[in-house]
């Protein structure tokens, strides 16, 4: 499995791109058989070679893909949309999550691509660097279920236009109920609140924490 570690960004980012393309296909073609094999296909490839490049990169670094780079953090949360958007795709084969989800975990990676691969911080000490996982784990989660309930507003927006002019492309979409978008967007809020504030915290108390250990180094 060594040529695991040979996987790029641009391998998972290219796979991405082609499950939009198939998703977007579907809905203008309705392409429904053969198109869904090739999303779900590329759809996979793209996850793990995301995974394997997450793993790859924490083992190099000796730290948690959380807590080696600003580039490895924001991969970590674009990883949480795509396996989100693998379970829809297989649990919902004719939903099109994708048309929301898949632009939104492109924007991470495109971003990741320019941002700083360097690890961040002195973490020597494990008490420091489990506090800071914590910290990370909580506003990766807390940013992710912000994100999902925007994109739930959108679908929620979009399938209520639908319903009060039923023709365009629009109605070509399939868009899971009114109710359950409504839930899905309160328990992505409700979810999103403690974590971002634990988030929060946690980064306060390693700000004052790392300068006390500066200032008894010095």
């Amino acid at each position: 499995m060594s040529f695991l570690a040979h996987v790029q960004i641009y391998c998972f980012l290219s796979s991405y791109v082609v499950s939009l393309i198939g998703e977007s296909w579907i809905v203008l073609r309705r392409q429904s058989n053969l198109g869904r094999i090739v999303v779900l296909a590329f759809a996979m490839a793209g996850f793990l070679a995301h995974t394997a490049y997450l793993l790859t990169r924490s083992r190099s670094a000796g730290l948690p893909p959380l807590l080696s780079s600003q580039q490895d953090w924001l991969l970590v949360l674009a990883w949480i949309g795509s396996l989100l958007y693998l379970v829809l795709l297989i649990t919902h084969r004719k939903m099109a999550h994708g048309l929301f989800m898949l632009p939104a975990i492109l924007l991470l990676i495109i971003v990741a691509i320019f941002a700083s691969r360097h690890a961040t911080g002195q973490l020597d000490q494990l008490a420091l660097r489990r506090l800071g996982m914590f910290h990370a784990a909580s506003l990766v989660l807390g940013i992710a279920a912000v994100v999902g309930a925007a994109l739930s507003s959108l679908m929620y927006l979009l399938h209520h236009q639908r319903l009060r002019n039923p023709s365009g492309w629009i109605r070509k979409i399939r868009l899971p109920s009114l109710e359950n978008l409504t839930a899905i967007n309160r328990w992505m809020v409700v979810f999103s609140i403690p974590c971002l504030t634990i988030g929060m915290a946690t980064g306060f108390i390693l700000i004052s924490w790392s300068r006390g250990l500066k200032g008894a180094e010095s």
